[in-house]
């Protein structure tokens, strides 16, 4: 049995390097050898994506979530696969948390370096998946209390128009 760091390390190598079925196969092992490893659930899951398999890329990010909720990145990468599956609030809730969790780290890191940082804020991913799932949400429940208000104006056009027409026939 090999060591999980080194099959680990080799399979990010793989990853990165875009031979997926590589990577898998390792990051596989290494849930075989332990169910609960955070970061071959978190490939794995990102593996699924990048195939397109999102409802089992949001699984197996998900189990890695219950086991360590503090990367905004994993959120993220989360709310990515629930906005492909259509599923626009978890997206949302996802995106929600990843940007909660972005702002926490970039104010703990200009902390502790007492100044100001390049790119102290990594949010922008976040930020744009965040506002894409607002629109899809908006779309699929339709218009909102908000967006009636051209609707209201021409009902009410409609309404004064009829009543001069009756009143001056």
């Amino acid at each position: 049995m090999q060591p999980i760091n080194d099959l680990m390390q080799r399979a990010f190598a793989h990853h990165q390097a875009g031979r997926l079925a590589d990577a898998k196969r390792l990051y596989r092992k290494i849930r075989d050898q332990q169910p609960r490893h955070f970061d071959a659930l978190h490939l794995l899951g990102a593996i699924a994506i990048q195939e397109g398999d999102y409802a089992s890329g949001a699984q197996l990010i998900a189990e890695a979530l219950a086991i360590n909720p503090s990367i905004p990145a994993v959120h993220n990468n989360l709310g990515y696969a629930l906005l492909a599956l259509k599923r626009y609030e978890d997206a949302l809730g996802s995106f929600d948390k990843a940007i909660a969790l972005d702002i926490i780290a970039a104010c703990t890191r200009l902390i502790e370096s007492a100044g100001p940082r390049d790119n102290a804020f990594g949010l922008s991913d976040a930020y744009n998946e965040r506002g894409r799932a607002k629109l899809l949400l908006g779309l699929a429940k339709g218009k909102t209390k908000g967006d009636k208000r051209e609707s209201i104006k021409e009902r009410d056009w409609k309404r004064d128009k009829a009543r001069l027409m009756r009143d001056r026939g």
